[in-house]
């Protein structure tokens, strides 16, 4: 390891060498395997653990049409509008990450895909009885009495080489 300055003995890098120690991680074509393997894993579980809070939603309030600003869970509302635009991009043949699972299940559990304006709707739902809803909610979790359940995103594009794609997929919003 020339030209880095290090505390490692030369018996200690060539015992390592001799493990198959990866220098250069990220370099390493089976590293990078192993990496986006995991990853993946990772996002898949996180869209499981949101799509059991879009069932719990569906069961308390009948629909799946989790408002854009839902105090109980941003992470879910976030996540229910990143579904309907990964649907929108599938529809369009553009790049996506609506797999034919995780359509499959949504559509089982009669996950509206395209919201419209209210006056066209067919499907009411009183906004103010859920932003009512919310404000209970809101004080139950603020007084500790919340479910405890929300958790960070997880990131559905595990793999890409695009940054900004990652962040979207995770949604973090700029």
């Amino acid at each position: 390891m020339a030209g880095i300055d290090n505390s490692m003995t030369d018996e200690h890098i060539q015992r390592l060498k001799d493990i198959g120690f990866v220098w250069e991680a990220k370099q390493d074509s089976v590293w990078k395997e192993k990496d986006c393997s995991m990853k993946v894993a990772k996002a898949d579980s996180g869209w499981e653990r949101n799509y059991k809070d879009l069932v719990k939603f569906k069961k308390k309030h009948k629909h799946t049409i989790v408002p854009k600003k839902y105090a109980k869970n941003q992470v879910l509302s976030s996540w229910v509008f990143r579904q309907r635009k990964h649907y929108r991009l599938r529809q369009e043949n553009n790049a996506h990450h609506m797999s034919d699972e995780r359509l499959k299940k949504l559509d089982d559990i009669g996950f509206v895909f395209q919201v419209r304006k209210k006056k066209e709707s067919s499907m009411h739902v009183n906004k103010e009885d859920v932003e009512k809803e919310e404000d209970v909610e809101s004080t139950n979790t603020a007084k500790g009495e919340g479910n405890g359940d929300s958790q960070g995103s997880e990131t559905e594009s595990a793999c890409s080489e695009n940054e900004s794609d990652k962040d979207e997929a995770a949604g973090i919003v700029a």
